[in-house]
């Protein structure tokens, strides 16, 4: 008996050590995809380990007026606040899917109280009887085919994606700002230039006119003049209706009413500070969060693939629960009943649901590749990057 005894339980610790085992294997996990070939150096790596990051450039410019405008401008921006939103989503959602890794344990709690009318021996009787229960249950899916590792994947590189779009919308809302406030500054120069120059051409018309009255110039200079007055006149309006546009896109890069009137305290260009050695046009490619961001997107599609894979085939699952009951309170631990299953579950027929669903990811891999291609045509692939780092 005790040879039989030592022979279930090594008979038990092998299927629990072969379920382990067949938990942490992918058989369907992505394969690598060659990046494209571009003409580089032999010395010289397109993306290194270190992911660059934008700075808060606008510092080199020590103008007090922008750094105000763009903090501001990062601080209040909707959209900022929308690709944020975005982002929380995505990390909630990756959080979810790593629940699906753990063993899920959930309790219940019952009591009842039952009364009843009977007749004995022509006697009414009021029977009252009552039950307390307590039970804990718990499942969990042995991942045989990395299906839900690859969902956890799939999740992990959206997030990564999203704070990748956050990041491009931060460097993308700070460069309009600082592109609007050059606009600003410049159109605060030009129209008073602007009202200056039709100012003076009125007082040379008021001038000419003095001397023709005279007999000193002919009429021809005065209308020459009063066309040089209206011209300057035609100019002047369309540069204030554009500075009134810089003013109300300034409003909407920084969240503020339409009504909202930038009051600058430094009336004056900023002078540019030298500019840094970048190297190769390929480095500000390498350091742009968009292209990031496709990368990701196009492995988190890959990864979707194989959890499609996955799911057309059977599912083993665990469960697990302990229950005790009694009439009263105090005796509600005396008694308990436990018990352990495994159940393993596989697609028979669902109208070739899986398949389209594999087909369908698929699609969204080609999509993606295609966008990927796209927006960084000439470089190797960064997709396969986050394997090594992730």
């Amino acid at each position: 008996m005790e040879i039989l005894q030592k022979i279930r339980k090594m008979g038990v610790g092998c299927a629990v050590l072969t379920l382990l085992l067949l938990s942490s294997c992918q058989p369907f996990s992505p394969a690598a995809r060659v990046g494209q070939v571009v003409l580089l150096p032999d010395n010289y790596s397109l993306y290194s380990a270190r992911q660059g990051e934008s700075g808060n450039w606008w510092y080199d410019f020590g103008w007090q007026d922008l750094d105000q405008l763009i903090e501001k401008g990062l601080a209040q921006n909707l959209s900022l606040h929308e690709t944020w939103a975005r982002l929380q989503q995505s990390q909630a959602q990756m959080l979810k899917s790593r629940a699906s890794q753990y063993p899920d344990l959930s309790y219940r709690g019952d009591a009842s109280h039952d009364r009843r009318g009977q007749q004995v021996d022509n006697d009414s009787q009021i029977i009252t009887q009552q039950s307390f229960g307590l039970s804990l249950a718990t499942s969990y899916e042995v991942d045989l085919w990395g299906r839900v590792a690859a969902e956890v994947s799939a999740d992990r590189l959206t997030a990564a994606a999203s704070r990748a779009d956050w990041m491009t919308a931060q460097v993308t809302i700070a460069s309009q700002i600082a592109d609007t406030w050059i606009q600003l500054i410049t159109q605060h120069h030009l129209v008073p230039l602007a009202h200056q120059r039709w100012q003076c051409s009125q007082q040379q018309l008021e001038l000419l006119q003095l001397r023709y009255r005279q007999g000193v110039v002919t009429g021809v200079a005065v209308a020459e003049q009063q066309r040089r007055v209206a011209e300057y006149r035609a100019e002047l309006l369309p540069l204030e209706e554009r500075e009134q546009q810089l003013h109300y896109d300034l409003a909407l890069l920084l969240g503020e009413l339409p009504s909202w009137r930038w009051q600058p305290v430094q009336n004056q260009l900023p002078k540019l500070a030298a500019i840094t050695s970048i190297g190769l046009p390929a480095d500000l490619l390498a350091q742009r969060p968009d292209v990031r961001a496709a990368g990701l997107r196009l492995q988190s599609a890959d990864w979707s693939v194989s959890a499609a894979r996955a799911d057309r085939l059977p599912a083993l699952r665990l469960s697990a629960s302990a229950k005790t009951d009694s009439a009263n309170v105090a005796d509600l631990f005396d008694s308990w009943l436990a018990n352990l299953a495994a159940s393993v579950t596989g697609p028979v027929f669902d109208g070739h649901r899986r398949a389209a669903e594999v087909e369908r990811t698929k699609a969204v891999v080609a999509e993606r590749l295609a966008s990927y291609k796209k927006i960084a045509p000439y470089t190797k692939s960064v997709v396969f990057k986050e394997n090594s780092e992730g």
